[in-house]
């Protein structure tokens, strides 16, 4: 028996003596000795005692005065008087004082089961108050519920009403108790009064919903529930009374806003927790718990510091406590998941507080980035590739805007000692070269912006005697008008003096153009952050689904071409559509559905050997002609660009996208199951199939 003991005792040895006697009786104590008034009082504040044993003949300071103390600060505490030598009255006096017994020193065989004896004393008191507390809360809680309660006797004699069922039957209690209850509360009927009494007795509870006409003549729905308390001495049944009106308007209102808010909760992408003031989660979407790897339930009651890694939490603290101070907040975090890993999440939480300024808890929004942000470190590397690409071009590469002005160039010009390129970026050829060539430059661009490409050798003298430098313009279009104006420029000299050489540098060129564009898809995937490696991946598939079928060689190495660049398109379609996170409109879906054809805009004016610019195009048609952007069926649909519509679908559902999640690579799979031979070629879906679930294909991370 483990017990907390409080020692109001001057002598160590006293104390040491009644220890040794309650342990040997197999009482443990947790204990403490105080032996004045300030520390009896100190220890009452900072502990809770079940027993104080009291010196009656303390120096200074008695035991009746301790007593008188104790009652004051823990009246809960039993007390004991200890005393060396005690007269009759005096034990006497202390009991009256408060103590619940009293036990001389030489006689310590008593200590401990008098302990016991006080300890359950006490308990037995404390249930009996809160037996007595109880039943007084229940009387006032029955008194002043806002439902209607009656108690009804077996004849049907009102025994009792509430304030509630006064207000319901508009009767005042004094004027119902004694009459009955057909003749207050119409709802119950004079002829069914005995059948719901033996219903309500060996039944109990029964419930029903009925109309009821109150006083005052209206007509309101009512649920009511009789009630046996089931002991024979309570002859009485208890009617509970409650007006559904609100209710019934409440619950239709209730269920609008649910149906509403399901239907948020559901289609929204993003996931979706609440916690409480204590940081415990409270509310997940089932979005969010997958984000995390959990399920719903599992989150529910957890701090949200559980899902934080240990090197974060003072990051978290200091969120946290701007929330609790009640300032929004939108930042990115990253989380750890169930099974050890990280997802990254762009949060935006807001606080809710109490009438009074105190932190009732928070809600956020997380929207999974951790795609989008390998996405964004993808797009970095790209770019530089791009730019070493460039940088190592064999020549002079530029872009200019719809007004002429450089917007990117190699160091080709920047090795001119007298431009380098942070002077001449963002100036227009007037600034910077000098008229003549200048109006040519302008004239070139111009008729590139009106959609031609043109390819020219211009000739010039020098101390090694003629050079010729062969350049080739190109539109790049967005909605079908152009914008920008490529440039690529080659020293073709040794190119015009063998015919050999020339035959040669001329397919460096095209390689250079070829390679060109595909660089500029990558600028376009700067400006959509989701694009990042999609187009690798679809390219990946497709040639791997062509390889499958038997194709080789050429036509291969052209789907492998289209694949890598198929969305090209999609840099003329604004990137605040790209990267929007929630669901497209459909005039931004049009502007999407455009890309395939700026695509092939862009493309058609590259000799690629093979219909590249026409694979591209017809990426997004299908078999049954539902497709875009020409609606083109069957047979009319190049082999390559079927296979290239099953790729892109399965890599698409199976990515995530600004305006939903990953569905996964399952969910992909069956939707070109449920479509093949009718939107997707049958054999091209066959072969996709066998790769994933027969061959194990995965994407190349």
């Amino acid at each position: 028996m483990n017990l907390r003991i409080l020692f109001v005792e001057d002598s160590a040895d006293d104390a040491e003596l009644m220890l040794r006697r309650l342990r040997e009786a197999g009482i443990e104590p947790h204990w403490d000795r105080v032996q004045t008034e300030a520390a009896l009082r100190e220890a009452l504040v900072g502990e809770r005692w079940d027993l104080a044993l009291v010196d009656y003949n303390l120096p200074g300071f008695g035991g009746p005065q301790a007593l008188a103390v104790l009652a004051e600060a823990a009246p809960d505490v039993p007390a004991i008087t200890v005393s060396g030598a005690i007269s009759e009255d005096t034990a006497v006096a202390t009991i009256t004082a408060g103590a619940v017994d009293y036990v001389l020193k030489d006689n310590l065989t008593r200590l401990a089961p008098a302990v016991r004896r006080a300890v359950e004393g006490a308990e037995l008191r404390r249930q009996r108050l809160r037996v007595r507390e109880q039943a007084r809360r229940t009387q006032f809680a029955i008194d002043h519920s806002s439902q209607a309660i009656v108690y009804v006797s077996e004849g049907g004699v009102i025994l009792y009403v509430n304030a509630a069922a006064q207000r319901l039957g508009g009767v005042p209690p004094a004027e119902a108790v004694g009459q009955k209850i057909w003749s207050w509360l119409p709802l119950i009927d004079e002829k069914d009064s005995a059948a719901l009494w033996a219903a309500a007795v060996q039944h109990s509870p029964v419930q029903f919903e009925t109309m009821m006409s109150t006083v005052a003549g209206q007509e309101r729905p009512v649920a009511v529930t009789l009630e046996y308390p089931g002991r024979p001495s309570d002859a009485f049944v208890v009617v509970y009374a409650r007006d559904l009106t609100e209710q019934r308007q409440a619950e239709e209102r209730a269920t609008e806003s649910e149906a509403l808010y399901r239907r948020i909760v559901e289609m929204a992408g993003e996931g979706i927790l609440a916690m409480d003031g204590e940081y415990r989660t409270t509310f997940v979407n089932p979005q969010m718990a997958a984000m995390l790897g959990y399920e719903t339930e599992e989150m529910l009651g957890r701090v949200v510091s559980d899902f934080i890694f240990d090197e974060d939490l003072d990051d978290y603290a200091a969120e946290m406590k701007a929330r609790a101070a009640g300032m929004p907040g939108t930042y990115e975090r990253r989380f750890r998941r169930k099974d050890g890993g990280e997802v990254w999440a762009s949060v935006s939480s807001t606080a809710d507080l109490g009438p009074d300024g105190e932190f009732l808890g928070s809600f956020g929004m997380f929207t999974d980035i951790t795609e989008m942000r390998a996405a964004e470190e993808a797009l970095r590397q790209s770019e530089e590739q791009f730019r070493r690409f460039a940088e190592y071009l064999p020549g002079r590469m530029t872009i200019k805007d719809a007004e002429l002005r450089y917007v990117f160039g190699n160091d080709e010009r920047a090795a001119e000692l007298s431009l380098p390129s942070a002077r001449w970026i963002g100036k227009t050829p007037e600034e910077l070269w000098a008229p003549e060539e200048a109006l040519a430059v302008r004239a070139i661009g111009e008729r590139v912006l009106a959609g031609e490409v043109v390819d020219e050798v211009s000739e010039s003298s020098s101390d090694h005697g003629m050079e010729y430098l062969r350049a080739v313009h190109f539109p790049i279009a967005r909605g079908g008008e152009t914008v920008l104006v490529g440039g690529i420029s080659l020293d073709v000299t040794e190119q015009v003096e063998a015919q050999e050489e020339v035959r040669r540098h001329a397919q460096q060129l095209r390689r250079t153009v070829e390679g060109a564009v595909l660089a500029m898809s990558h600028v376009v995937e700067t400006r959509d952050p989701y694009t990042a490696g999609h187009e690798r991946r679809v390219a990946e598939l497709a040639t791997a689904i062509a390889g499958e079928m038997g194709m080789d060689g050429e036509e291969l190495d052209a789907l492998r071409h289209a694949g890598l660049i198929h969305d090209i398109g999609k840099i003329a379609v604004p990137a605040e559509i790209l990267a929007k996170p929630g669901r497209l409109s459909e005039v931004e879906f049009n502007l999407i559905k455009q890309h395939p054809a700026s695509g092939f805009d862009i493309l058609e004016v590259i000799d690629f050997g093979r219909p590249v610019a026409e694979i591209v195009l017809q990426h997004h048609e299908r078999l049954d002609g539902s497709g875009y952007p020409r609606g083109l069926a069957g047979a009319d649909i190049l082999p390559e660009a079927r296979i290239l519509a099953v790729a892109d679908v399965v890599e698409a559902m199976s990515s995530h996208r600004p305006y939903r999640a990953a569905l996964g690579m399952e969910a992909a799979l069956a939707e070109i199951r449920e479509h093949a031979g009718v939107k997707y070629d049958a054999d091209v879906a066959a072969a996709c199939v066998r790769l994933v679930e027969e061959q194990g294909f995965q994407f190349t991370p």
